[in-house]
């Protein structure tokens, strides 16, 4: 028997507040990203107006695997079959792990955008806690399938951004997994899980306050009755704070973990193999997209960062990332 989907709900203008269950949900409140519906990229964000961003976590990898089929196939893939995120978290990356009171250990780099030099590149990575294997062993659903032990659910990322440091940012991929701001703090809204071991990696770009004004961020009039722009910021260092808001798989309370970061304005030529390589998935992506947003990156750009950032490679995906990209580089040629 063929059990019949529902109809992919209509991608929200971004602006609107996203409800739960609503319009980037089924009918069971899961995440539905398994059609190639339309759906619209994030935006430049202002940070005074919108300080906030609200995610669900994300470790589906489908999209990488349905691009390579295309591109392997000789053809490029439907621009809305490519999802960003699902792109960088289909490999892992060199983070340390938690703490051992802690179920993820939080990562936060900086470093200038390599498609776009006036702007900040931010990489987010969540690292979740090994189980050692004889724990594993007895979990039975581990032994008839091979899951991996859940180790937290309902797990959300909030980013506050720093307005005296931050003119505007954009969370790169993730369209269909936006929350409200308010839905961070509701434990009746559902989120997604993540199992031992599990990595969940999400980048940001940020304009600077004095970096050039982002062109989906168009400037407006001065306002005659808000508080004034520079009464209104922070004088923190601080550039972000990255919140993580998890429930134990046993709990139905949420518990939080917290990081502030400074940007030490490191430059993108020192930036860690890890770094470069995520970039570099971001940006081939964006120009299979043929993104408003890919800035000056190009293929030849793309196969040098992930180049840079192939490192030891042991299991050949960064190899086979390269090679994609050659492909593709032949077939957007013509």
């Amino acid at each position: 028997m063929i059990a019949l989907q529902p109809p992919a709900a209509a991608q929200p203008e971004f602006g609107e507040e996203v409800s739960p269950g609503g319009d980037l949900r089924t009918q069971n409140g899961k995440f539905d990203t398994s059609d190639y519906g339309h759906f619209i990229e994030n935006p430049f964000l202002p940070a005074l107006d919108n300080p906030l961003s609200t995610f669900s976590v994300d470790v589906d990898t489908a999209s990488y695997s349905i691009l390579r089929r295309f591109i392997n196939g000789g053809s490029l893939p439907p621009k809305d079959a490519v999802r960003i995120e699902e792109m960088i978290n289909y490999f892992t990356y060199d983070y340390p792990p938690p703490k051992a009171d802690e179920p993820f250990s939080i990562n936060v780099d900086i470093a200038s955008c390599p498609w776009e030099k006036t702007h900040r590149l931010v990489r987010i990575g969540l690292k979740g806690r090994e189980i050692p294997d004889p724990v594993v062993k007895k979990d039975v659903a581990q032994q008839i399938d091979g899951t991996p032990v859940t180790i937290a659910k309902d797990v959300k990322i909030q980013v506050e951004f720093n307005p005296a440091l931050v003119g505007s940012y954009r969370l790169i991929g993730y369209e269909k997994r936006r929350l409200r701001k308010e839905d961070f703090n509701n434990d009746k809204v559902d989120a997604d899980e993540i199992g031992a071991g599990h990595m969940v990696t999400a980048l940001y770009e940020v304009v600077p306050v004095d970096g050039a004004a982002s062109p989906s961020v168009p400037p407006v009039d001065p306002l005659k009755y808000s508080v004034p722009p520079e009464n209104a910021r922070s004088n923190s260092s601080e550039m972000l704070t990255v919140k993580l808001r998890y429930k134990k798989p046993e709990s139905d309370k949420s518990e939080l973990l917290e990081r502030a970061v400074v940007d030490d304005g490191k430059q993108f030529a020192n930036a860690s193999a890890d770094f470069k390589f995520a970039a570099a998935v971001a940006e081939f992506g964006m120009l299979l997209r043929d993104s408003e947003f890919k800035g000056s990156g190009t293929m030849g750009a793309v196969l040098q960062w992930a180049q840079e950032g192939k490192s030891a490679d042991t299991n050949g995906y960064r190899a086979g990332f390269l090679e994609l990209v050659r492909k593709a580089e032949a077939l957007k040629r013509g």
